[in-house]
């Protein structure tokens, strides 16, 4: 599971895990933060691991006035965001208002250095 954690996200920490049939489960202070998906190998996280993302500079920032359209469409277009970190295509990012607060966790669309050469679209997808 460290690897996998390392691979994906490039952290190194250590979780309570559960595991059920093929599924492993993540907690960290009893409270679910990733499931690891066994058909694809690779972690589905929540709200609470955005601490995480946001170390490994996995983030997207948007501006508060935009949260409410965005929760709606469950999109984040590129008129949206204020900031971002450094990331790739189909990655996790922790999302974040103008506070600095997480928000949701979101799947990315375009990769960062896509972002800058990008006039508009959809720069992530989210889950909150």
């Amino acid at each position: 599971m460290k690897d996998i954690l390392k691979y994906q996200f490039g952290i190194e920490k250590e979780f309570e895990f559960k595991k059920e049939g093929r599924k492993i489960y993540l907690f960290e202070n009893n409270e679910l933060t990733a499931v690891l998906n066994p058909k694809f190998g690779l972690f589905t996280v929540f709200k609470n691991f955005g601490k995480y993302l946001l170390e490994s500079k996995k983030f997207i920032k948007i501006k508060s006035s935009d949260f409410e359209f965005i929760k709606k469409s469950k999109n984040i277009f590129k008129c949206n965001v204020i900031e971002i970190g450094d990331f790739g295509i189909f990655e996790d990012v922790a999302i974040m208002d103008e506070k600095n607060k997480i928000i949701g966790i979101g799947k990315t669309r375009i990769s960062s250095e896509e972002f800058y050469n990008s006039k508009k679209g959809i720069v992530a997808k989210i889950r909150l």
